[in-house]
């Protein structure tokens, strides 16, 4: 299928985190990505670790703001992990990039859904100085993704099985 460059910023453009991930395919909700076991993962073009297993990726279509993660079945406790982020630009057909709003939503396999970083997103708030129709977006996306993951809502229900199956095949 081929590599894509995924690319996470700092408000208001400053690198973050970026890593490769090979296209599994697309339909309505996004393009469905695997992060590779032994991937590298860099923070600020500095190598921040290698990945010690494969992920699922999405990166959703239209005005969504967050990207997700899915954890493979050997991760007892993890299952989605999703970034609060700006809604995805494609820069080529090889390059997407967003910018990490600090907040992020964990579902566990148990069915808990905690929202992480919120102390984080109000330092950055006032330190970076985000505008108040960024911050209110990114309070509406927590909001939204908990009650898709909470309640099945796609593609957090079943949407993603054939892509998990894909990317942890077994």
């Amino acid at each position: 299928m081929g590599t894509i460059e995924v690319v996470y910023l700092k408000w208001p453009r400053d690198l973050h985190y970026s890593y490769e991930a090979t296209v599994l395919g697309e339909d309505d909700f996004g393009v469905w990505m695997r992060c590779d076991e032994g991937g590298q993962v860099f923070k600020g073009g500095e190598l921040a670790f290698t990945r010690p297993y494969a992920l699922l990726s999405l990166v959703p279509h239209g005005p969504a703001w967050w990207s997700s993660l899915w954890y493979p079945p050997s991760e007892d406790d993890l299952e989605v992990y999703v970034d609060i982020n700006t809604p995805p630009v494609w820069m080529s057909s090889t390059a997407v990039e967003m910018v990490d709003l600090d907040l992020d939503v964990e579902a566990k396999r148990d069915g808990t859904v905690e929202v992480l970083d919120r102390d984080e997103f109000e330092a950055n708030q006032n330190a970076l100085a985000y505008p108040a129709d960024i911050s209110a977006r990114a309070e509406r996306a927590v909001f939204d993704v908990t009650e898709m993951i909470r309640t099945g809502a796609e593609p957090f229900g079943s949407a993603c099985h054939p892509w998990y199956r894909s990317c942890f095949p077994g």
